[in-house]
């Protein structure tokens, strides 16, 4: 079997980028999520607190998952942005077609830019997202 390059054998050229930049927008995103979660533990604490039955052991229980998914998309992102600088700029991905599978449009422009435009994208002020 004849040894082929890492960029030629993760599909055609016109609109790779280096793996290392996918890692690193799987990594914000992972943030991202993570802040959000934070945000909504705020909100579900605060409801509990004035729910009647905030007491309930079972309540509480379930409400600490919320923190374990916060933290375990901490740590994705930790790994994520560890792994993706020892990653060799060799390896090229098209991530064009995957991203098909992403539905929030947010996604889709984090993933589907380069590197630079995602970070400026994302220190951008005043965006709002409405539903």
């Amino acid at each position: 079997m004849a040894l082929v390059s890492p960029a030629k054998a993760l599909g055609p050229s016109e609109g790779q980028v280096c793996l290392s930049e996918v890692l690193q927008a799987a990594a914000l995103e992972a943030r991202d999520l993570a802040g959000m979660g934070n945000r909504f533990q705020g909100l579900v604490a605060e409801l509990m607190a004035a729910s009647q039955d905030a007491n309930g052991s079972e309540q509480i229980v379930e409400a600490q998952g919320l923190d374990f998914l916060v933290q375990r998309l901490v740590a994705l992102s930790s790994f994520l942005e560890a792994l993706s600088p020892t990653l060799s700029p060799d390896w090229k991905v098209n991530p064009a077609h995957a991203s098909q599978n992403l539905t929030l449009d947010q996604s889709v422009r984090r993933f589907g830019r380069r590197a630079e435009d995602r970070i400026a994208m994302a220190t951008k002020p005043g965006d709002v997202d409405l539903f």
